[in-house]
């Protein structure tokens, strides 16, 4: 079997929780297929040596809006009003359309994944007719939606609401065309299933739940953040703070949970992009690190306060794996459930403290056995659904 796989990223780096779920079924797609060709934006030589893998570049990743000036940003909208396409959508096809029609070439394919929705784009501009399989992320327009609400800027708001209205469209196309829905947790399943039933579409629609892809104890804690004063405990906090979801989870954390942590704990925030300037002293940040394994194993819990947002947080899954004790909220929980005893779920700031600051009420051989187990049922859960979106696919082909 001949796969296209066209992302908005090429995922090797594994920088986020979204390229190391593309990166973990590009991985599976190699071992049940012929040849995987992904394209994409960004550096083909972080790409692993497997036979079956082909990797392109249409060019460099698109420039994170938290890092586009004021003019790159009217620009960039200014553009997609032009072409009539979501803000999303017209960020990440800018500048690659020559080249995508260049590194796909006259190609064959078996079948085709979309890797998030706005590469829907990409598929249409190829003129492709072969099967596709969209793999949500999450359900992007309730994503826009969750920040339009929480949004008070007269121009941000507008802005939101065309983004939010324009990606449900997309929804609605991308389904009468492809029909064919890979998606990470249950409830983004049912959002799909009961769309495509009010389309009155037959879609097939499958949950590829994300399991944890290292080797528990393979990586032990190292040089990543310097030796701790006797006695503290270390809450360690993982993200990509350029996105505004993730902002607006540390933000909540550092205002309404901080106040209530106890002065013997010490917070260690790692991650690119957060404002440093006003940080409390209790907290500490490493910016960018080479090694989230590492982190996650120097850090005596892993506090996760998502607020907003889709999907599956990736990093919730990586801690499981490695057996740490976690804190979380339910929106970092979402499409994991039911998890392991060693993930605390709670809701209020004073609740996250406490269970932040708990020393006692871990064991750690538990919390490896429970895991492993938990990771099992999901890894045979993720190839069961692959085998069936691509029986889907040939059916449909």
């Amino acid at each position: 079997m001949n796969i296209l796989f066209l992302t908005n990223v090429l995922p090797f780096r594994r920088r986020n929780g979204g390229e190391v779920c593309s990166s973990r079924l590009i991985a599976q797609l190699c071992d049940v297929s012929d040849r995987v060709l992904v394209v994409g934006r960004g550096d083909v030589s972080s790409a692993p040596k497997i036979p079956q893998l082909d990797v392109r570049s249409l060019a460099p990743p698109a420039t994170e809006f938290a890092k586009m000036s004021a003019v790159q940003k009217l620009l960039s909208l200014v553009g997609a009003f032009a072409s009539g396409d979501a803000w999303t959508v017209q960020r990440m096809s800018s500048g690659v359309m020559q080249t995508l029609h260049q590194a796909v070439g006259d190609e064959a394919f078996d079948c085709v994944f979309v890797d998030h929705l706005q590469i829907y784009n990409w598929y249409q501009a190829l003129g492709l007719t072969k099967s596709a399989v969209l793999v949500a992320h999450n359900v992007e327009h309730q994503v826009y939606g969750d920040l339009l609400q929480r949004s008070s800027n007269i121009v941000s708001r507008w802005v939101l609401e065309r983004e939010q209205r324009l990606l449900y469209q997309l929804d609605e196309s991308v389904l009468k065309d492809i029909g064919i829905v890979a998606c990470l947790t249950e409830v983004d399943r049912a959002y799909y299933t009961n769309l495509a039933r009010s389309l009155g579409v037959d879609a097939t629609v499958e949950t590829i739940p994300s399991f944890f892809n290292g080797s528990l104890g393979s990586v032990q804690p190292s040089k990543v953040v310097e030796p701790r004063s006797a006695g503290t405990w270390r809450i360690g906090i993982l993200g990509t703070w350029t996105w505004e979801s993730n902002r607006l989870g540390v933000e909540w954390f550092l205002k309404k949970v901080l106040p209530h942590i106890d002065s013997e704990c010490e917070v260690v925030i790692a991650g690119r992009g957060l404002q440093t300037d006003q940080l409390p002293t209790q907290v500490r940040y490493l910016g960018f690190v080479e090694s989230a394994e590492q982190f996650l194993l120097s850090s005596d819990v892993i506090a996760i306060p998502s607020i907003v947002g889709g999907g599956v947080q990736e990093k919730t899954i990586e801690a499981i794996g490695y057996g740490i004790p976690i804190v979380a909220t339910d929106v970092a929980v979402r499409g994991i459930q039911p998890c392991p005893s060693h993930v605390q779920v709670v809701s209020t700031p004073h609740e996250f403290a406490a269970a932040c600051c708990r020393r006692q009420g871990y064991d750690p051989v538990q919390a490896q056995t429970e895991a492993c187990a938990w990771n099992v049922k999901r890894r045979s859960q993720y190839e069961s659904a692959i085998d069936k979106l691509l029986a889907a696919a040939k059916h449909r082909g």
